[in-house]
């Protein structure tokens, strides 16, 4: 997973500050998506990219509670694109320290429901893993 901070985006008639990512995903040492290269694309809406988000949450956030934040701790919540399904999911992140390594804690939960149209094949599995992992910084 790759982020980068966008300060003053253009989104609807207003700016936001907004952190941006793109991921690459591999299971049992196969390749199932990968966005990487796509990370230094501008588009006219950064919100494109397969990671977006800029809302804080704190240690009570109803998706993902954080009795081991600090008071005023603040972690970010975003959203996350499979691109094999097309379907969206909560991505929840916070920056931390374990054993002296900057780690990012993350979640991914709440995924999208899929539209069923009559006459059209079932729709995809979401692919991306879900739950909480622990990324290390590289």
């Amino acid at each position: 997973m790759v982020l980068v901070k966008k300060e003053l985006q253009a989104y609807n008639g207003y700016y936001e500050d907004l952190i941006i990512g793109e991921y690459k995903y591999i299971k049992d040492g196969v390749e199932i998506a990968n966005t990487l290269s796509e990370i230094s694309t501008t588009y006219l809406n950064q919100r494109t990219h397969k990671i977006d988000g800029n809302f804080l949450v704190d240690k009570n956030h109803r998706v993902w509670k954080c009795p081991s934040c600090g008071a005023t701790e603040l972690r970010l919540r975003a959203t996350i694109q499979d691109i094999v399904s097309s379907r969206f999911a909560t991505l929840i992140m916070r920056r931390t320290t374990e054993g002296g390594q900057e780690v990012m804690k993350i979640k991914i939960t709440h995924i999208s429901r899929a539209i069923l149209e009559e006459g059209m094949p079932e729709p995809l599995e979401f692919a991306l893993p879900v739950g909480e992992f622990t990324l290390i910084k590289q």
